[in-house]
């Protein structure tokens, strides 16, 4: 805010267009520059001058030049390995510490190459080691086998836990053979080493478990088919343990073949259901003999029973003993290839 006398003005007011007292503009205007006038002017050139010889320098002259112009590092004229790597690389120098690391790098480097170079070799080695250990437990178990076989339908046969045993024992050879031909590396060579291990394991394999269902149902058959020790004479025998004596025998037999693998030897297996459906008529003879004092009525059922009986076992054995040398073969041809391998 200006005041003048007993005027107030107000700058703002005049930039928005309130004016409180008239104003005279003046505008200068610059003069026009004078014209320039064309004049002719005389100019004097001076003629060219005869040229002067080029001197060229000398060969010498110029070495001489060249070497008083360059500059040169002192400490190259005492150059060593170890300065120049010092200074070169910013004065850093390899500590052991790095250089023993280096050295245990490289070894590890190399131990691993060797390592994945020589390692297919060695693990073809160790299964071929395998297998052909697995392949002389194969052929025992086989031997052992065999001998199994030829007693399923005699007399000489052990008991059960032994027998069972002997299967157990060539279903485990059979198996790591099995396991060590599969890493064998000639699979794909018709007749190879691995494709005779494998054949031969899953052989015994296959007669190991036909055996052990022979050797079950033989178990289960000479159970039910065992005569009991029933009294002939009616004048010697209370009835009423006569009667206990032969429900007891029946629960025996009932109980027996319900344990017999039917799909091993079907054939037998209908003979003995047939035989035990007829085991109630014949109950009720014996019985009839006893009470009515008939001691040939009696004897006649038992006789007719041991009979029964006697037949079912003969079949068995000749069933067995036909199995048996089925088997034999097959374990016999098993055993060939496995000698072969071990030849090989």
């Amino acid at each position: 805010m200006v005041q003048s006398d007993s005027t107030i003005r107000l700058p703002g007011m005049e930039l928005l267009g309130f004016f409180d007292e008239p104003y005279r503009v003046r505008v200068d205007r610059p003069k026009p520059p004078p014209r320039a006038v064309a004049r002719a002017a005389m100019t004097h050139i001076p003629s060219p001058s005869p040229p002067s010889p080029t001197i060229r320098p000398s060969g010498r002259s110029l070495v001489e030049s060249l070497w008083e112009s360059t500059t040169f590092d002192d400490s190259l004229l005492d150059w060593r390995p170890g300065v120049v790597a010092r200074r070169k690389l910013g004065g850093r120098e390899m500590s052991t510490a790095t250089m023993v690391a280096t050295l245990i790098t490289t070894a590890v480097l190399a131990a691993l190459l060797w390592f994945g170079v020589q390692r297919p070799g060695h693990q073809a080695e160790a299964a071929d080691v395998a297998m052909r250990s697995g392949a002389v437990l194969v052929l025992e178990s086989i031997e052992d086998l065999r001998a199994l076989t030829a007693a399923l339908g005699s007399d000489r046969l052990d008991d059960l836990s032994t027998s069972t045993s002997v299967v157990l024992a060539a279903e485990s050879s059979a198996r790591e053979l099995f396991a060590s031909a599969g890493a064998v590396d000639d699979s794909l060579q018709p007749g190879s080493r691995r494709e005779v291990a494998v054949a031969a394991s899953g052989d015994v394999l296959a007669a190991s478990g036909e055996i052990n269902r022979l050797l079950a149902y033989r178990a289960a058959a000479e159970r039910a088919l065992l005569s009991p020790a029933l009294p002939s004479d009616p004048g010697a025998v209370d009835l009423t343990n006569a009667i206990g004596a032969v429900a007891a025998w029946r629960a025996d037999v009932e109980e027996a073949i319900a344990a017999l693998p039917a799909q091993v030897l079907g054939g037998h297996f209908q003979l003995v259901l047939d035989w035990e459906s007829g085991l109630q008529a014949w109950q009720e003879r014996y019985l009839d003999a006893l009470r009515e004092g008939d001691a040939a009525a009696a004897e006649q059922a038992l006789a007719r029973l041991a009979a029964d009986v006697s037949a079912l076992r003969r079949d068995l054995v000749e069933l067995l003993e036909s199995e048996a040398a089925r088997i034999d073969t097959e374990l016999a041809a098993a055993g060939s290839q496995v000698a072969d391998l071990l030849a090989g």
